[in-house]
């Protein structure tokens, strides 16, 4: 991803070809994957499973068809037997990953739970966080008795002190959410319309989960972008 003077210095080789496009900082919440991670983690592990869960769901049948399945062989099984299992397997853990989504849907206002998704889906996608932090973390923030409440880390901290500053920065900085979004994932975003304007975003804890980018820019319009960079870091070169 870009950087903040790198996005900068296009912003101004833009202008200098007399080209205007907007500069935007967007939050993702990835709640299908999300969903998918809890689900895998409760059919693993039946300590995440609370009262409230098996209630809610039958672990039962899920636990047969994870057994029936890990008990074949994809080499020693036949071909039409093993698909089956896993087949049976799969849509079993797919309905429980659509119940934990809905749940989390469904556990608070529509900007907390983007709010609190976000966070998560940035720390995942960093590769910076385990299935008990993001259990851990869901099951407080969103108050959300289907998930357990695991003894808290130090990094839940800081990723809840972000979901609070998301939370509320979407509505103090008026982002708004990307149209096509769906259940599965929803974008909001904001357009940086000044470099006072991204020089007071840089300074927010939120710009660390943050990506800035052209949304709307043509291929040819980042060809020169890209070539005139290249030009700069040359004469920079040469004059240095």
């Amino acid at each position: 991803m870009e950087n903040y003077n790198n996005l900068d210095r296009y912003s101004n080789i833009l202008e200098a070809f007399e080209l205007s496009i907007e500069l935007t900082a967007t939050l993702k919440a990835e709640y299908r994957k999300t969903a998918r991670l809890l689900a895998e983690a409760l059919a693993k592990n039946r300590q995440f499973r609370t009262p409230e869960a098996i209630d809610a769901f039958d672990f039962e049948n899920l636990d047969d068809r994870k057994k029936k399945f890990d008990s074949l062989s994809e080499f020693e099984s036949s071909q039409a037997e093993y698909d089956m299992a896993e087949s049976h397997y799969s849509n079993a853990l797919q309905d429980l990953a659509e119940l934990i989504k809905h749940k989390i849907l469904e556990s608070a206002e529509d900007a907390r739970v983007f709010a609190c998704i976000a966070v998560v889906t940035h720390f995942t996608e960093k590769r910076k966080i385990n299935i008990s932090l993001i259990i851990g973390m869901i099951a407080r923030f969103l108050e959300l008795k289907f998930l357990p409440s695991l003894r808290m880390d130090s990094r839940e901290v800081e990723m809840r002190q972000l979901a609070e500053l998301a939370h509320h920065h979407i509505y103090e900085l008026e982002f708004e959410i990307v149209p096509g979004g769906s259940n599965n994932v929803q974008i909001y975003s904001r357009t940086l319309s000044s470099p006072e304007d991204r020089a007071n975003f840089e300074l927010l804890p939120l710009s660390k989960i943050c990506r800035l980018d052209y949304p709307h820019i043509s291929s040819g319009q980042w060809a020169i972008m890209q070539t005139a960079n290249h030009c700069l870091i040359r004469i920079f070169k040469n004059t240095h």
